[in-house]
This record gives C-alpha cells, structure tokens and sequence, in this order.
C-alpha cells in the first residue's frame, strides 16, 4: 500500500512539473503566433527581393550493398529568374545510371512543379498549411532562435513535419 501510495505522489509530482510551457518558452520575447507572423512576412519581403540567381549544385551518392557497390555525381548549372522560372543544365553525369535517373533527376523535378504559384500558396511554411508548436527559446552571444514544432493540416507532398529553428532578429529560417 506503501508503495502505491509513493508511485502515486511521483507520477502527480512529474504531472505537476510538465504543466505549463517549459522556462525558456515563457521567457520568449515573441509569441509563437508573433515569430510565424514574423517569419512569414520576411520571407515573402525576401522574395519579392530576389530577381533572379545562378548556381551549381554537385549531386554525390554512393550505395554499398547488394547486389554491387556503385556511385554516381551529376554536376548541375541551376539559374533562376523571377517570379518563377527555374532552370537546369546538366553539366556532366558519370557513374550509375540508375542513381543519375532514378535518384538525382527525380529530385529536380519537384522543385519545377513548386513553382506554380498555386503550389507555392498550398506548400508556404505559414499558418494556414501548419499548426506551430513553440519548443524552446534560446537567447545566445550570436543571438537569438525560437525552435518550433510544424505540423501540417493537410496532406501535401511538400509540407513536412518536423522543427523549424527560426533566428530572433530577422526571422528567416536556420540550422
């Protein structure tokens, strides 16, 4: 009877101490409605920033397992132009050709289909495609950054779930 009475009073002493967001969330300086509505308005003021840019990507894989072992590299010019044209130039491509087509090409695609501005509106990390969760707050030398939990509402090939860390001071999105 002891011992109930023991792993009672634990278990509504672990629920007491969960109530509640944790420390570092309730001294946040922001709301978690505050940084996404920040968030969403720098990115759309990024975007209507940004013309147009170039690139090159280097796509590398290598697979070790059954039946061979085999690699592949494709290197890919990208040059994008406001509002929403994206191209690609395939630079070169040497080793497997399963990887090339089946892995590296088939990335490039989505981001074509992104690009349709009613793609854009359904897949937009904003509160009208996510529920957000603020996790942590942290205040740091180089600054500050709000962890969020993204959940989406819909099924939608481009909305994920997961974390967001989002920096303090302009609100885009970091690592």
């Amino acid at each position: 009877m002891v011992a109930l009475l023991v792993v009672w009073e634990l278990q509504r002493f672990a629920c007491a101490q969960n109530t509640g967001p944790p420390a570092s969330v309730a001294n946040a300086p922001f709301t978690t409605q505050q940084v996404v509505e920040n968030l969403v308005g720098r990115n759309l003021e990024r975007a209507q920033a940004l013309h147009a840019y170039q690139g090159t990507r280097i796509y590398h894989a290598e697979y070790r397992g059954f039946p061979e072992a085999c690699d592949a590299e494709m290197i890919v010019d990208v040059q994008y132009r406001a509002p929403g044209t994206k191209e690609f130039t395939i630079r070169s491509a040497t080793g497997s050709r399963l990887i090339i087509d089946k892995v590296f090409k088939k990335l490039l695609e989505p981001e074509q289909e992104v690009l349709a501005a009613e793609t854009q509106r359904r897949a937009a990390l904003n509160s009208d495609n996510y529920d957000f969760t603020m996790l942590t707050y942290e205040s740091t030398p180089s600054g500050s950054v709000y962890v969020l939990k993204a959940e989406p509402r819909t099924k939608n090939k481009f909305l994920y779930r997961g974390r967001v860390w989002v920096d303090g001071e302009d609100f885009p999105i970091g690592n």
